[in-house]
């Protein structure tokens, strides 16, 4: 039980810090509205292409070859999984990557 309270402090010192900086944020530039309008002007400034920055997901109509800012994200996302399991699964069955395969070639007596 005193694990939980020695984490409940930090927890709710970083929550109040970070909930103090976005009102300190959003007061800064005058309210929710004049964000989103100042949001909204820099996408039409940005053209036509430009994606919705407050969409929670991005534009897939855009296509995967195009310069859709959404694909380098999902890239990064497939090759950190692609090495993970590489890394735990492909040279061996066992988790852990294949320790005996490993072990197995560095006992070798040259």
């Amino acid at each position: 039980m005193g694990v939980l309270w020695t984490d409940l402090f930090p927890v709710v010192l970083k929550m109040t810090i970070v909930i103090s900086v976005a009102w300190y944020g959003v007061h800064a530039v005058g309210g929710m509205p004049q964000l989103l309008a100042g949001l909204a002007a820099r996408r039409a400034a940005a053209g036509p292409g430009a994606s919705d920055i407050t969409a929670l997901l991005p534009d897939f109509s855009r296509g995967f070859a195009s310069e859709a800012l959404w694909t380098l994200p999902v890239i990064t996302f497939v090759v950190h999984l692609t090495v993970q399991w590489w890394a735990f699964w492909y040279p061996g069955a066992e988790p852990g990557g294949g320790d005996t395969s490993r072990n197995g070639i560095f006992q070798r007596k040259g």
